[in-house]
């Protein structure tokens, strides 16, 4: 096939590598390849998954908080079978997840879009999980005066069916690692001299709602006094 700068119509082909990086595949509407005998593949999904092989800059980029793992979709090749075949990104090594911005100071790396973080109250802190969605760490960050408060319930609420967090006693218990940060100069971490070291309990009291809890909370905020950092990682 000769170099052209736009086709619109049927392509016959034997070989993907005739197109070149000069041809513009965006008008395509059908395209037979020799596989196994002649097959016709429509529509302008098929023309996007073969501009890899010929003009990758046509292709929209997503970014990692657009990609929406449990429904997106990634066109892969069986060669056991020669059909072209689709996994969900969900699916695939490391969940696709990414690190998004949740929400008044929060952020999180998930596996999906979706989850939202907001201060229900000065005392009751709720992070929500979509059904579908994986969530694998959250980041809170707190002005000094959203810091304000000894008493702390942090409620992670995991939306839709799941496999954990679901009995009372806690047969299936999922809880992350916790970490705090004082946001002193500099910041600091919990130690003993720098009195930022709440004792945290975490709880099951309503199926799907994982509730994190301290009454000392004023060991990181210092009661208003400095801003602070929490951290989870599941």
């Amino acid at each position: 096939m000769a170099d052209q700068n736009s086709y619109s119509g049927l392509i016959n082909i034997k070989d993907v590598d005739d197109f070149t990086t000069h041809t513009v595949l965006s008008t395509v509407t059908a395209i037979w390849v020799r596989a196994s005998g002649n097959k016709k593949f429509t529509g302008q999904g098929l023309a996007d998954a073969v501009i890899v092989a010929g003009n990758i800059g046509a292709l929209t980029e997503l970014t990692a908080g657009q990609v929406d793992s449990a429904a997106d979709k990634v066109l892969i090749r069986d060669e056991s079978t020669g059909l072209n075949k689709y996994v969900l990104v969900s699916s695939l090594a490391g969940g696709g997840s990414s690190k998004y911005d949740a929400g008044n100071g929060c952020y999180v790396r998930a596996t999906g879009t979706g989850c939202t973080f907001v201060r229900t109250s000065s005392s009751v802190w709720t992070l929500t999980v979509p059904d579908g969605v994986d969530l694998e760490t959250f980041d809170i960050n707190s002005t000094d005066a959203e810091s304000a408060t000894s008493a702390l319930d942090i409620k992670v609420v995991f939306q839709g069916t799941r496999t954990f967090n679901q009995s009372l006693t806690h047969t299936d218990l999922h809880a992350p690692f916790l970490t705090t940060v004082k946001k002193t100069s500099p910041l600091q971490y919990p130690t003993t001299a720098a009195g930022n070291f709440p004792a945290w309990t975490v709880a099951v009291l309503v199926a799907g709602t994982l509730t994190l809890s301290t009454t000392e909370f004023s060991e990181v905020g210092g009661s208003g006094a400095q801003a602070t950092f929490v951290k989870g990682v599941f």
